[in-house]
This record gives C-alpha cells, structure tokens and sequence, in this order.
C-alpha cells in the first residue's frame, strides 16, 4: 500500500489511479517497477480519465476505450526515446514523448503531474543513454574487454564527450525552464557538470 500513496500525491483522483496500476502491473517485467503515474482530468467528462506510468525501463500510454472496458497499452523502452515535450496550456499539460519513428501525446494531464512525469522521463532518458554505449562496446568486443577511443592518428576522440555534456546541459536547461529546479540547483549542477 505504501508504493500506492507515495503515487497519490499533487492531489490525484485515488480511483483512477488505483484502475490505471491495476491495468499496468500486469505489463510489468522481473525487477521493474512503477515510479509515477499521471492521469488526466479532463474540464467535462472525466469518468474514463487515460493516463500515463513511468517505470524504472520504459513509459506506458494507458488509453481507455469503450467506456472503460478496453485498454489500449503503448509502451516505449527508455533506450528508444529521443525526446519529453511539456506543454502548458489553459485547460492542463500535454505530455509528448518522441522515438525515431513516432510520437505520442497526452493532453488534460494536472501541471505538477506532466512536471513530475517529465522529471522522472529526464533522468530515466539519461541513464538509458549512458548505458547504451556501454552494452554497444560490450556487445561488439564479444562481451569481455574494453574499446579504445583513441583513433587511428593516435589523438583521443572528444566529440562523445562534447556530445554527453551538451545532452546533459539541454536537460538542465529544460529542468530549469518547467521548473522541476530551481536556478540555485541549475547553477549547481552546471558547475559540478563542467568541473568533472
């Protein structure tokens, strides 16, 4: 019960939450667990609310259908998404999550809840990110070793580096801009950013 009321908080319906976990606990793998929901509150009708789970491997798009009596699942795996849009409107957040391939979105989502959902996305992207080049230099060494980044002229290769701190610096920046942090923590994390 106690995982449940830690995903009740910025004043979410109990009910519609408690059916969203239900649907989704069900899809979950060996070790993964749910780290937030958001559910829509639509202004008019909100009875068949859809809603969105954030789990320790990938994202879950949870639409109802037929009144309530279908679900249709989406999921995308962390390694595959490319891209978290937040969007303030007048009547709640749009929530879009972007691969290669496609996009989905999510409207009528509470604010703090898309902020919190984009959170959790952001860091969860990230190590996804970290940990792909990792399993690649794995994957292409046999499974055993290390790979060298030093190129054939002899001088290291910096651009993987560049590329991971201007990944990083552009999710501060959104971190700051829907302010998940504050400028205190964004300056912070600059710094210790550019000091490693």
């Amino acid at each position: 019960m106690a995982p449940f009321v830690k995903l009740l908080t910025e004043g979410q319906d109990r009910d519609a939450v408690e059916k969203l976990l239900g649907k989704t606990t069900g899809l979950l793998e060996a070790g993964e667990t749910i780290e937030h929901v958001a559910v829509q509150c639509k202004p008019l009708f909100n009875a068949f609310p859809d809603g969105i789970a954030v789990t320790s491997k990938r994202i879950i798009f949870c639409k109802l259908k037929n009144f309530g009596l279908t679900v249709e699942f989406k999921t995308y795996p962390w390694h595959e998404v490319v891209g978290m849009y937040l969007k303030d409107g007048l009547q709640g957040a749009d929530f879009t999550v972007k691969t290669a391939n496609m996009s989905e979105t999510m409207g009528y989502l509470p604010l703090a809840q898309a902020q919190k959902l984009h959170q959790f996305g952001l860091a969860r992207q990230q190590e996804a990110h970290e940990q792909r080049p990792r399993n690649l230099g794995n994957s292409r060494l046999g499974g055993g070793g290390s790979a060298s980044s030093t190129p054939a002229s002899g001088r290291p290769e910096a651009n993987s580096n560049e590329h991971d701190t201007a990944l990083k610096m552009s999710q501060l920046a959104m971190m700051l801009k829907y302010r998940i942090i504050n400028q205190a923590e964004y300056n912070e994390r600059r710094l210790a950013l550019f000091s490693a």
